[in-house]
């Protein structure tokens, strides 16, 4: 504001600014309001008050100077909620400082003000655990047998964080990619019921792996109080980001091994997934993405890009899963070349845990 306008502008707006909160503030009980530094201000309230639709309003204002000029602002701002925090520590100064923190990266990372009724019902889709299971099979190519099953998270219905894209893109923009995974985990633990030889693939981005609450203990924690193995439970990576330090990467991954648990690379043959994550990790299943198998029966690369992958996986003594199959030419293809398992459409679509699944595919 002061760069643009210069700092006689720039204060008149910021003061017209804080006194349009201040209003606001003042007609609603138990709210408080604070300057931080020249444009910046700390908002305190109950949970019930929007306070995003608040600064939408503001928003939409036109503040005339006494110079006769109009001026509109934009904010960049974010929300947190102590209850976020009352977890790790049961101090409100330092509950108040996560919260303050919290919101500000928020608002940093962001281009304007997010939506507040929707960041309030994602908060309560993860302290309620308001988080839906889905588990969709993967199958033996060679005798139909269920390897075990991919736990997919749904949102509430009709929310518009229902699907798990916006859920996990809207979880990441809010910095709290980590609670809602460590969410989603424990309820595709507990609404499993996979047999002893079969797995349950648990996605977890990288980042996840390497956060204390994770390292702690609490998926070996909740699969004993299933009955499950530790070998029973696939980290099935998802690398959606590129990995910088695989030195430090592969000791964590590591960790994790020597508790049982078992490893998958998962998007193989797309984004940052290659050849360099598998000879640094050596997972014990190789998921290939859809890119590589959507009409695979039509192109002779993709086929040779596939034969490859599977000599790689046998060298390092992987097994190959290949994701995404929606006809039975794509189904055809992929067995011919190899491949020791299949998931899509094709072969089950994503469900709440089926009572006694039945495959029959030729």
């Amino acid at each position: 504001m002061v760069k643009s306008h210069g700092q006689f502008s720039g204060d008149q707006v910021l003061k017209k600014v804080y006194q349009c909160l201040s209003d606001r503030v003042h007609k609603n009980k138990f709210t408080h309001i604070e300057p931080l530094w020249d444009d910046a201000f700390i908002i305190i309230a109950p949970a019930e008050i929007d306070l995003m639709s608040w600064l939408s309003d503001i928003e939409q204002t036109p503040f005339i100077l006494e110079n006769g000029s109009i001026h509109h602002i934009s904010f960049h701002a974010g929300v947190s909620w102590l209850s976020q925090w009352t977890g790790q520590h049961n101090d409100f100064i330092y509950l108040l400082y996560k919260a303050l923190i919290h919101a500000a990266s928020i608002g940093k990372s962001n281009t304007g003000i997010i939506d507040g009724k929707l960041a309030q019902s994602f908060e309560l889709i993860v302290s309620e655990n308001l988080i839906t299971p889905y588990y969709q099979p993967i199958i033996s190519l060679q005798n139909n047998i269920p390897l075990g099953y991919e736990a997919l998270s749904r949102g509430p219905s009709d929310h518009p964080l229902h699907m798990p894209g916006p859920l996990f893109d809207y979880a990441y923009r809010m910095g709290q990619l980590l609670e809602l995974e460590q969410v989603c985990r424990r309820a595709a633990i507990y609404n499993a019921t996979i047999q002893n030889q079969e797995y349950l693939f648990l996605n977890i981005n990288p980042q996840t792996l390497n956060d204390p609450s994770f390292v702690k203990g609490k998926t070996k924690e909740w699969a004993a109080a299933k009955g499950f193995s530790p070998s029973q439970i696939v980290f099935e990576i998802t690398e959606h980001e590129a990995i910088a330090d695989y030195d430090t990467f592969r000791k964590t991954v590591n960790h994790y091994r020597d508790q049982g648990f078992l490893i998958a690379i998962d998007d193989t043959g797309s984004g940052y997934s290659g050849l360099l994550t598998l000879v640094e990790l050596n997972p014990d299943f190789i998921k290939l993405d859809r890119g590589l198998i959507a009409d695979i029966n039509f192109s002779p690369s993709k086929q040779a890009m596939v034969e490859a992958m599977v000599m790689v996986a046998k060298k390092i003594h992987a097994r190959t899963i290949a994701e995404g199959i929606e006809t039975e030419k794509e189904l055809a293809t992929v067995k011919s070349l190899g491949i020791d398992f299949g998931q899509g459409f094709y072969m089950g679509r994503p469900e709440p845990f089926p009572a006694a699944p039945i495959f029959n595919f030729q």
